[in-house]
């Protein structure tokens, strides 16, 4: 029987025939294939998580920027409101202050009305 070195592969001393040794290197290359598959699924992700994680912060600044408009519009308002209220009481105190001119005038047009008479 004549033995030829194509047709066996010698490993562990152990001698493969041809079609078992076509096999494992189509197992070999399904594996190295099945690797680099893996690894550039494992790069997408990678810039996935890497641009989520950057519209995750953009997402978080722009927050902050709307809660501190948010924050100051509501301190205008109060400030306005305060500055509203404080001309409200300006103008019932000025009120008071005329309505006591006009009372005071009152009488002293009446005071004169009854000295004519």
């Amino acid at each position: 029987m004549t033995v030829h070195c194509r047709k066996y592969r010698r490993t562990e001393q152990l001698f493969w025939p041809y079609s078992d040794m076509v096999k494992w290197r189509i197992n070999q290359s399904i594996q190295r294939l099945t690797i680099k598959v893996l690894q550039s699924q494992l790069e997408e992700s990678k810039k996935e998580v890497s641009s989520t994680r950057k519209k995750c912060a953009e997402l978080e600044e722009s927050l902050k920027a709307y809660k501190a408009s948010i924050l100051s519009t509501i301190t205008e308002k109060l400030g306005s409101r305060l500055a509203l209220e404080q001309a409200i009481e300006k103008f019932l105190h000025k009120t008071e202050t005329v309505d006591l001119a006009i009372n005071l005038f009152q009488k002293m047009r009446n005071a004169l009305q009854q000295l004519k008479n």
